[in-house]
């Protein structure tokens, strides 16, 4: 009678338990992942916006938004973030809102680190839901963004609050910047803004919440600069962002063409909890060009 012969492997067989580790491993992989590594890589996003008149030499904007100093969010991260902006040599930067998330006490240090934008290019800032007003009362925080307006002005980064200006450049066309207060903090009052324009200028927005283009539809204005959402902070496999917090999800990150006009949704440097997944960090580079 022949031997019987063993086979050259054995076929691997999944029980409960290797089924178990092997699901703890991988949510222990996504969680190291969007704790320790995705909050701490950021990226730079680089968009061209044609609203420029033809013939015109390009505008380079640095919008940084959503920067959260806190104890999970340090100066030395921002300052990070501030180092990666000058390093793209902008012609002008915007900050988009949400400096601190409730309350702050290094106003200085922090100025500090702002100057160095305000060093190496014109720089102007609007406010965020998370730097005071209605909304930030209720969860603990400033009743006023008076604190962070202050701070700005000490480093010389002109604040825009309901208002606007005319952002003249050498050898570069001029363009008009508005700054719009938060709506979440009962602070959005374009009022006659809008309704006044230079029309031989473009027009350019700062927004916090993507989600005011509804309220200024008819309004004219070319491009919208927006943060508020974190990019959609926890964006799931199939690409969708439950998490973010806007009405209008489609406009979550990124640049885009809505009506007539332009919006880019940044998707900021910090994050609520300090955890993203599938959506990192960023500061973002537009570059105005001209149409045609």
């Amino acid at each position: 009678m022949n031997p019987q012969i063993e086979p050259a492997y054995k076929r691997r067989r999944w029980t409960r338990r290797k089924m178990l580790a092997g699901l703890a491993a991988a949510a222990g992989a996504v969680y190291v992942d969007m704790r320790y590594i995705e909050p701490n890589w950021i990226g730079v996003g680089c968009h061209r916006v044609p609203i420029l008149p033809s013939g015109a030499s390009p505008i380079r904007i640095l919008q940084i938004s959503d920067l959260h100093a806190s104890e999970e969010i340090t100066l030395d991260f921002i300052e990070h973030a501030v180092e990666l902006g000058i390093q793209q040599a902008p012609d002008v930067v915007c900050l988009t809102g949400d400096f601190i998330t409730d309350r702050w006490d290094e106003w200085s240090a922090y100025s500090k680190i702002m100057s160095r934008l305000s060093r190496i290019a014109p720089t102007y800032g609007s406010m965020g839901n998370h730097d005071g007003g209605e909304w930030l009362v209720k969860h603990g925080g400033l009743a006023r963004p008076t604190k962070v307006i202050e701070m700005l002005e000490n480093a010389n980064v002109h604040t825009l609050f309901n208002d606007q200006t005319i952002v003249s450049l050498p050898n570069k066309p001029a363009f008009e910047l508005v700054g719009l207060g938060d709506i979440w903090s009962e602070d959005f009052k374009p009022g006659e803004l809008l309704d006044k324009r230079n029309h031989a200028l473009p027009r350019v927005l700062m927004s916090h919440n993507p989600d005011t283009k509804d309220l200024i539809e008819t309004a004219d204005w070319d491009l919208m600069l927006s943060g508020h959402t974190h990019g959609g902070q926890l964006t799931l496999p199939w690409g969708s962002t439950p998490f973010a917090p806007v009405r209008d999800k489609r406009y979550v990150r990124g640049l885009h063409r809505w009506q007539e006009h332009w919006i880019h949704v940044t998707k900021g440097i910090a994050s609520i909890r300090n955890m993203r997944l599938n959506c990192f960090p960023e500061i973002s580079m537009i570059e105005l060009v001209a149409t045609g």
